[in-house]
């Protein structure tokens, strides 16, 4: 942790910032893979985008030389190997409904689903084809069943990371095999954020996230990714509580770098009193401060031992639950129960979903927590059980697995016989009454 990282709209061409050796390219590398400049209008009836979120052919490849050539240029005259691929990303809604999102909707179904017989089991339709399925809106659809809202947030979040993660990281490799690959803003994912991050997280070399939850995240789903937490706001004349923690806060959450932003003067809401930099170039005197008080134990003394220390658990788990997010629950209840976990002096780690599923769950696991899990598979359950019936321990909520992994509620939770009850007649209250449940 031993940088100064400066995001606030410079260009490389003008500023250049080296880090562990990188050199940073420019604060984006294409405006069509930046989804708040990309996306043009946003219709908040009819959920369309434009221009559509999945991009047309000719569009990205027009965008693929654009990102090559960018990648080529600032490697070749800046040494630049560090090339950001967003910031801040979110739909801002349950987009996108555009006729080209909706075209190619089918083909992501025929691989989830294969046939189209199974579709109309999960969904209760009686579709003839894949090419007929529709997705619905969320408010039109009973709660027993949210597979065609759920499948479609889940198509929505394929889209961005398939063409605006995986695909653009391959053209940086392929300009430059040394570049590392990142993004600016990380936010946690939800309805209008609907990737999945167990997938994206272990394709990104660099980030700047914010805080919460994110920080488990990256250290259980990251642990290649340098990440650390954008901080340094109203910096003014003293230094606040959470300036100084802000850092050690990291530091124990596995991060190895924290972004203070920004580095010089802007004479912009949120510029000058958040600047590292005076006009003259020197540093201003609260980051001294800074320095002196925090960041120099970091560097050089107890922190030191900490950077150079392996990360140990007292046999806690955590779940990250994707299809959960997509209902806008389980990241509030995560934090909660990992923060009193913390408080009361133990460690924990995280698996996702899919490890739960093939049952990849540490040998020495004793305790797993299901934090507001509402949805989860069959797959994720048996595995639940058979953790149980190896003498683990279970701690979970009233919510736990009432929906599978498609939105579709359980008649009766296979989760229940675990906890020996039976909540088929249970009626919850609505969302935004989390905590309590109507008998």
């Amino acid at each position: 942790m031993n940088i100064f990282y400066s995001y606030g709209g410079e260009i490389a061409a003008d500023h250049v910032y080296r880090n562990h050796g990188r050199i940073y390219g420019p604060p984006r590398i294409s405006d069509s893979l930046f989804t708040s400049l990309r996306i043009k209008s946003r219709d908040p009836v009819s959920l369309v985008m434009t221009p559509s979120l999945y991009p047309s052919e000719t569009e990205w490849e027009k965008v693929k030389k654009e990102v090559i050539a960018k990648t080529t240029d600032f490697g070749k005259n800046l040494g630049a190997n560090v090339m950001m691929l967003d910031d801040e990303r979110d739909l801002k809604g349950d987009y996108d409904w555009s006729e080209t999102t909706l075209a190619h909707f089918s083909d992501w179904l025929r691989k989830e689903y294969r046939t189209i017989s199974e579709l109309n089991r999960v969904w209760g339709r009686s579709y003839e084809s894949f090419e007929q399925v529709r997705p619905e809106k969320k408010e039109n659809l009973n709660e027993e069943n949210l597979a065609p809202y759920i499948d479609f947030r889940r198509y929505n979040g394929w889209i961005v990371e398939e063409f605006y993660t995986r695909q653009p990281l391959m053209w940086v490799k392929q300009a430059n095999p040394n570049a590392a690959v990142g993004m600016h803003g990380i936010y946690i994912t939800s309805s209008s954020r609907p990737w999945d991050m167990s997938e994206l997280i272990p394709l990104l070399s660099i980030t700047g996230r914010y805080d919460g939850i994110l920080e488990e995240w990256f250290r259980g789903m990251g642990p290649d990714c340098i990440h650390g937490q954008y901080t340094g706001y109203d910096m003014l004349e003293n230094l606040t509580y959470d300036n100084r923690i802000t850092p050690w806060k990291n530091l124990f959450h596995g991060s190895r770098w924290i972004l203070y932003y920004q580095m010089r003067n802007l004479v912009a809401p949120g510029g000058i009193f958040q600047s590292i930099l005076n006009y003259d170039g020197t540093v201003r005197e609260i980051y001294r401060q800074l320095y002196n008080q925090e960041l120099k134990d970091i560097k050089q003394g107890i922190g030191k031992l900490v950077l150079n220390s392996r990360s140990i658990d007292d046999g806690i788990i955590f779940t990250y639950s994707y299809t959960s997010c997509l209902f806008n629950r389980h990241t509030s209840s995560y934090f909660a129960a990992k923060t009193l976990v913390q408080d009361i002096g133990y460690q924990h780690n995280l698996i996702s979903y899919a490890r739960l599923e093939k049952y990849q769950i540490p040998s020495s696991a004793r305790v797993l927590f299901l934090a507001d899990c509402v949805s989860m598979s069959p797959e994720e359950i048996e595995s639940v059980k058979r953790f149980v019936s190896s003498g683990g321990v279970l701690i979970a909520d009233a919510q736990a697995a009432i929906y599978d992994n498609h939105g579709v509620k359980y008649r009766i939770s296979p989760l229940d016989e675990v906890f020996g009850i039976n909540r088929s007649d249970v009626r919850y209250a609505p969302e935004k009454k989390n905590g309590y449940v109507w008998f």
